[in-house]
């Protein structure tokens, strides 16, 4: 596997894990209006995108009808999974909600057997199942989540699923003109000016629900998303889709970590105290993803 993928896939985990973070900070202060932050976020995002894109975009880039619809399913298949991850953050702390979210490979993998032709090993099943067992652990451990939180997580791991296996065609494609990191970085542009665009369109309708202070809450979590979005995109480049989210899976870890260190501190309003048992089997799950990247990667 490659090196330079394993590393942007570590580096977005970390990413992704501070700003649900930040999410979770969010919704806890602002607790009516998950929509605003959706909103807010993704207007900043994009306006940071579009500089990147008029940047990188200089030399030229393929016909838009060419790599078009793969881009609309890219963007709307991830919004979709926005609004319900947005949705759980008001349930569930980040330390349970971003392991929880490796379930995803699963989806991944039906979904690229079924419906895109690709080709899984048994020993990559074998680290697709340690993903499953690992979300398992975590769902029981210090509660199970209610029937409500379960089906939408399966519904946002669905979304996100379709999203990433697009992300993956899209660089693809736009790699056969210029490099992979390049390509990468344009994808990763074009989405989130799409996304800000809707973001903008749909700011007007739900201008009420936005307050003044809600654009600087947004900023810390729009900050580690993106990154953490640029880092996936770039590892999927490498890597591909499905060892990409396995790799995303060490975000697990991380969470889990962040958040003894937040109860620890003292910032119960983000993270639950835990006994020392739950937390050491909250860990114990989360490594199980960091044994799936091995196993699949071998």
């Amino acid at each position: 596997m490659d090196v330079a993928g394993i590393v942007f896939g570590l580096l977005g985990a970390l990413c992704q894990s501070v700003a649900y973070v930040f999410l979770r900070l969010y919704v806890m202060r602002r607790r009516e209006s998950v929509i605003s932050l959706l909103v807010t976020s993704h207007i900043l995002m994009g306006v940071g995108a579009t500089i990147m894109l008029c940047v990188l975009a200089r030399s030229g880039l393929p016909a838009f009808h060419s790599y078009g619809a793969v881009l609309f399913r890219v963007t709307g298949f991830y919004l979709l999974g926005q609004i319900g991850l947005f949705s759980m953050m008001r349930k569930i702390e980040a330390s349970r909600a971003a392991p929880l979210l490796g379930f995803k490979v699963v989806f991944l993998a039906i979904i690229g057997v079924v419906f895109f032709g690709r080709i899984i090993n048994g020993h990559q099943w074998l680290a697709v199942l340690l993903c499953v067992v690992a979300a398992l652990g975590l769902n029981f451990s210090g509660g199970s989540l209610p029937l409500t939180s379960v089906l939408g997580l399966c519904g946002v791991c669905v979304f996100y699923s379709l999203s990433d296996l697009n992300i993956e065609r899209l660089v693809v494609f736009l790699g056969q003109s210029t490099g992979s990191m390049r390509a990468s970085l344009i994808s990763v542009s074009m989405s989130y000016v799409l996304s800000g665009i809707v973001a903008v369109g749909a700011y007007p309708v739900l201008r009420r629900h936005v307050e003044k202070q809600d654009w600087l809450y947004a900023v810390p979590y729009s900050l580690g998303w993106f990154l953490g979005m640029v880092c996936l995109f770039v590892c999927f480049g490498y890597v591909g889709a499905i060892y990409g989210n396995i790799l995303q899976a060490s975000r697990g870890v991380m969470s889990v970590i962040m958040g003894a260190v937040l109860a620890w501190a003292g910032h119960v309003h983000l993270e639950q105290r835990v006994s020392r048992f739950v937390l050491w089997r909250r860990l114990l799950a989360a490594i199980l993803m960091v044994c799936a990247i091995w196993l699949f990667g071998r």
